[in-house]
């Protein structure tokens, strides 16, 4: 697992320790006997988090040699994958984790807004008395903090608990989108490039075309022009372009008969 870089780690702490350590509204623990604790009060229409921690055990179960252990929402050990397991429920009957498995065992749901004035906690089981341990639960007021700053640090706080790298996803988008723009300019350059070759090509072909006729090496561009000139009564330009034509015979008389190939070097 690679390490976050210090700046991400330093956000991150920053960040949880001034908005969200500070706005603990409860604290307490979740015993694993399954009694419920009391009612938390919350305040209808404000935005809360949950956040669980810790482990416990439901009973003497094994799997692959090794005896299982819980979390909040997970049944694991060392030599299998874990199994989603909602052992932390809620009277709200909120979904508190989608984003999967966390080695720390430590899970921040997303914010949700209060539909009651209060909600209670307890852990799912069928026989409880083989049981033991706990769950730290703590509820957290998100009073004075930006819904979408808020959300971006649930992320990371998330992202650290699950062991991922912390990416920069928003470094990520911009990089991608450098690399579009640089494809759609090289893009163009060919484009561009092409259509060079192609305008070369259709001069060739139209030196070719000129060797033999009547009319040959006329500029059909240069024609076209002293017409559109004379057509709008500008004798002094028709003039000049019909030199520029006259010009462009003679250079295209001098060219060599052979209209398709070039001459062979000296």
């Amino acid at each position: 697992m690679k390490k976050l870089s210090l700046p991400l780690l330093f956000f991150c702490t920053s960040f949880f320790s001034q908005v969200l350590a500070d706005t603990v509204v409860w604290s307490g623990d979740v015993d694993s006997n399954g009694t419920p604790t009391a009612l938390i009060p919350l305040t209808l229409g404000k935005q809360y988090q949950v956040k669980a921690s810790g482990t416990l055990n439901l009973g003497k179960w094994w799997q692959a040699g090794k005896p299982l252990e819980e979390d909040a929402f997970y049944e694991y050990n060392n030599s299998i994958d874990p199994i989603k397991l909602e052992t932390l429920k809620n009277s709200f009957n909120l979904s508190l984790n989608n984003n999967g498995f966390h080695p720390d065992h430590v899970y921040l749901s997303k914010p949700f807004t209060a539909a009651q004035n209060g909600v209670h906690f307890w852990i799912s089981d069928i026989d409880y008395g083989d049981n033991t341990g706990k769950l730290q639960v703590q509820i957290i007021e998100l009073t004075d903090v930006d819904s979408s700053k808020n959300a971006a640090a649930t992320n990371a706080q998330n992202e650290i608990s699950r062991g991922g790298e912390g990416r920069d996803e928003s470094l990520e988008n911009r990089d991608n989108d450098a690399q579009q723009r640089g494809n759609q300019r090289r893009e163009q350059r060919l484009n561009n490039e092409q259509q060079n070759s192609e305008g070369r090509q259709q001069n060739r072909d139209s030196i070719a075309r000129g060797g033999g006729g009547g009319g040959e090496g006329r500029d059909e561009n240069l024609e076209n022009r002293e017409d559109n000139a004379e057509d709008n009564d500008n004798p002094e330009r028709a003039d000049r372009l019909n030199d520029e034509l006259d010009n462009s015979e003679m250079r295209q008389s001098e060219r060599p008969n052979n209209s398709n190939t070039y001459p062979p070097p000296q």
